[in-house]
């Protein structure tokens, strides 16, 4: 996974930052080393409180950060 732009990194860390606090692991966001999407995208890694490893790809866009919250928040069991 490569890093995101500096542009994008304070709202990763602030995802991160806000998600650690309750209790998710090995948060990882970042863009793809590789995609066969059209439209460039994030990858999010993580581990849910219960221990569920989670991935998903989300389209670069002004609401990318928000997608990725309601994917954390949607899997927290």
């Amino acid at each position: 996974m490569k890093m995101l732009p500096k542009a994008l990194q304070p709202q990763r860390d602030d995802i991160k930052r806000e998600y650690e606090s309750r209790n998710w692991k090995n948060i990882e966001i970042g863009l793809p080393d590789y995609s066969g999407y059209s439209q460039p995208s994030i990858f999010v890694w993580a581990t849910s409180p219960s221990g569920k490893r989670l991935c998903g790809i989300v389209i670069q866009s002004d609401s990318a950060f928000k997608t990725i919250r309601e994917f954390l928040d949607a899997n927290t069991t």
